[in-house]
């Protein structure tokens, strides 16, 4: 009886974090779309669109999570996983360049105009393998192997569904991993305050979501969800206008 109400309550626990979590996704997307249409910043709005999308994105992980467990559709599982590793990726190169920019003496972070032609060859190369093999496995035998899923041997239950950093997700570990090293060194070197701010929170997003597939338990795995949503809305937020009373008038 004690169990029953134990895992009763943790899982009533489970589905309030699952429902904040894409709650705050959902928020950040308003927010950053709303400020896009405040600034006049060519850079402050490029930022602003990519952190919506972002936030977009994971909301989409979520929502394509429930229908593979429902419907069995793992290519579709690892396509959108790919395609967000491709968003959140272009978003680091584009931030680390516009930072250069912003850099008096325009330092070549990671010498990165060589290293993101690498990267990019990677992530797209690792997602054309990772879609290919999630295919050819659902075609041939009706399921994808464990490997796909899981690099720490783990086995899922109803509390803790969520898979660590196996093959299939190559391009996001390519890109979240690249974000933690060269994001904070781009923000370190930018004079613009604004986009220095808004570059350490978003790594702060990426540190957490690196963590969430390692963490093997559900209840850790979105609190750090959420903590990573929130960063992602500090991040946007980072972007305001310095004229705060003029940018209420113009998002109200």
């Amino acid at each position: 009886m004690a169990e029953s109400i134990l895992s009763a309550l943790v899982l009533a626990i489970v589905s309030v974090e699952a429902f904040s979590s894409n709650a705050i996704f959902a928020y950040d997307a308003y927010w950053a779309f709303r400020l896009r249409s405040a600034v006049s910043v060519g850079i402050y709005r490029k930022q602003a669109t990519a952190i919506g999308a972002i936030s977009l994105g994971w909301i989409l992980i979520f929502v394509n999570f429930v229908i593979v467990g429902a419907l069995h559709y793992y290519t579709l599982f690892f396509l959108v996983d790919a395609l967000n590793a491709l968003l959140l990726f272009y978003w680091i190169d584009s931030a680390v360049l516009a930072a250069r920019r912003s850099d008096p003496l325009a330092r070549d972070t990671l010498h990165w105009q060589e290293l993101r032609l690498w990267l990019w060859g990677l992530i797209v190369a690792a997602t054309v393998v990772s879609i290919g093999l999630a295919t050819y496995y659902e075609l041939v035998t009706g399921s994808v192997p464990q490997f796909m899923y899981y690099i720490i041997p783990t086995q899922p239950n109803q509390l803790n569904p969520t898979p660590n950093w196996g093959a299939g997700f190559l391009p996001v570990l390519v890109a979240v991993a690249t974000g933690v090293v060269a994001l904070p060194l781009a923000a370190h070197r930018t004079k613009d305050e604004p986009l220095h701010q808004s570059l350490w929170w978003f790594a702060a997003f990426v540190v957490f979501i690196i963590f969430v597939p390692l963490l093997n338990n559900a209840l850790w795995t979105l609190t750090f969800l959420i903590a990573g949503g929130y960063s992602l809305y500090r991040s946007a937020r980072a972007l305001i206008p310095h004229d705060i009373a003029k940018f209420s008038e113009t998002v109200s």
